[in-house]
């Protein structure tokens, strides 16, 4: 009799403790076909997703701003500016089992910079970069190794922004002494399929003891509807604002804000455009067109296309007249509209093309041009494109760090001091809450960059949605975008 007592009290006390146990895999939609797992080579959010549960950055970024690191067991920054010191902590491995050293860091920085031409900007006043890129130096001669654990980094120029540079997830750290890719994150790959991805936890990881198990990223096929997806019982869905309004009680609502800069400017070296009433009137009266509105808001049948398309920044060339002439308040358009998408990533402008073909219903009609973020202002001086859509973002979700890419460049061929006045006029804004002072900044912004030859009105914050399944919980949710969003802080039953 006590045996059995015992027995059956043992068992409810497995069925409790399983019922709050952590779950042992977790499944997540992918709307893409290829995955890139190395962050260096990151080309969406899909990629940047997976990978940054497999890799870690020195730095991550926190609500409010503030820098934490995992990485790092202390860092210091110069009076002058003009050097950061930084030291690793011990005992961190990557999933191969390779311990974390100073020769790892400088390897995965360098291998980024020599990888993707447009990450360089990021790291432009570091000392030796000019002879880095242009020769056949092997290593970046400001990254000073002073022990395995213990480095710098020497600056040509006071640099106050370089530890959020450091929580850019382009610049994680990986073991790249092999081609696979082994982080320091909470999971490994296990599996890469053309069907899925498998991550398994890694061993290393010192934090590790209630993750989930393991991570199984399934690929979709094309054309299926967000609806269709819903319910497959998946245990996150990720909106973009096209399928905000999905609601289902199986899954717990968590917003997220993700920054955008969302311009709209006008060639100001165009006379037509010098006049700021009739510039402004004519923007207000573009965004009433219902071709304009559908090419913002167009959905398409591939997830990554239209999280591609998200409007960052868009630029009007009057010179090429692409309008009917006449009053500002009443135009038509004439042509076929030469669009230019600004973005680091390879972007496919047949598919793009075809995208708006199938939205806009053939009026207007476009074709559309990949550019990188340094040709732009080449490309507008050129006056062949008519309108720009940028899929820039920035770091920090300050505009001044998309606009400094659009700053003349000094002799040196690094970007002047522009961006530099444009950070304090911004940051100004963001500390008033006076209407009329705010005002005041916004015209002193205008004026400013109709000095350099062309103007844009100001950015907004895109409010998402992010669907997960009601039996696990996000521990440490600061309201970020998912591929930011460390998997290992799920806590499931």
């Amino acid at each position: 009799m006590i045996f059995l007592f015992k027995t059956t009290f043992l068992f409810f006390c497995f069925l409790f403790l399983s019922h709050f146990s952590y779950a042992s895999q977790f499944k997540i939609p992918l709307f893409a076909s290829h995955i890139e797992l190395d962050p260096a080579l990151a080309k969406n959010t899909n990629d940047l997703w997976i990978s940054n549960q497999i890799v870690e950055t020195l730095f991550q970024r926190e609500e409010g701003g503030r820098i934490s690191s995992r990485l790092l067991n202390s860092w210091n920054v110069s009076k002058d500016r003009l050097v950061y010191s930084f030291t690793l902590k011990k005992d961190i491995f990557f999933s191969s089992g390779k311990e974390l050293t100073t020769d790892d860091v400088f390897r995965s920085l360098e291998f980024t910079l020599r990888s993707v031409p447009q990450y360089r900007y990021f790291f432009q006043q570091v000392q030796g970069m000019h002879d880095f890129i242009n020769t056949s130096k092997k290593h970046l001669s400001g990254f000073v190794k002073k022990d395995d654990l213990r480095f710098e980094v020497h600056f040509l120029h006071p640099q106050s922004d370089f530890l959020v540079i450091l929580a850019a997830p382009f610049f994680s750290i990986a073991d790249r002494e092999h081609e696979k890719v082994f982080g320091t994150g909470a999971y490994k790959v296990e599996i890469q399929s053309k069907e899925k991805i498998i991550l398994n936890k890694n061993p290393y990881y010192i934090m590790n003891e209630k993750n989930v198990e393991n991570i199984v990223f399934e690929f979709l096929p094309q054309g299926i509807s967000y609806k269709e997806v819903s319910k497959r019982k998946y245990d996150i869905l990720v909106s973009i604002p096209a399928y905000s309004h999905f609601e289902d009680k199986n899954y717990s609502v968590y917003w997220y804000q993700h920054p955008m800069v969302e311009f709209m400017g006008f060639n100001t070296f165009n006379p037509l455009w010098k006049d700021k009433e009739k510039r402004l009137g004519f923007f207000q009266q573009f965004q009433k067109e219902k071709w304009f509105q559908k090419l913002f808001k167009f959905k398409t049948k591939s997830w990554s296309m239209a999280n591609s398309l998200l409007p960052y920044n868009s630029q009007l060339n009057s010179s090429h007249q692409i309008f009917d002439d006449g009053d500002k308040n009443n135009f038509s358009l004439k042509r076929t509209v030469q669009l230019g998408l600004i973005s680091h990533f390879d972007l496919s402008e047949a598919a793009i093309e075809k995208a708006l073909k199938e939205s806009t219903l053939g009026n207007p009609s476009f074709h559309v041009r990949h550019i990188l973020p340094e040709s732009f202002l080449e490309e507008l001086k050129k006056g062949q494109i008519d309108l720009y859509i940028s899929r820039l973002e920035s770091e920090s979700g300050d505009p001044y760090e998309i606009l400094s890419y659009f700053s003349p460049k000094n002799k040196d061929g690094y970007l002047g001091g522009t961006h530099l006045h444009l950070a304090t006029l911004f940051k100004k804004l963001k500390m008033q809450n006076k209407k009329s002072e705010k005002l005041k900044i916004y015209n002193e912004i205008d004026t400013f960059l109709q000095n350099e030859g062309f103007v844009f009105p100001l950015a907004r914050t895109l409010n998402e949605k992010m669907f997960v399944t009601s039996r696990c919980k996000l521990k440490n949710y600061t309201g970020v975008a998912p591929w930011f969003y460390k998997l290992s802080n799920l806590r499931c039953n």
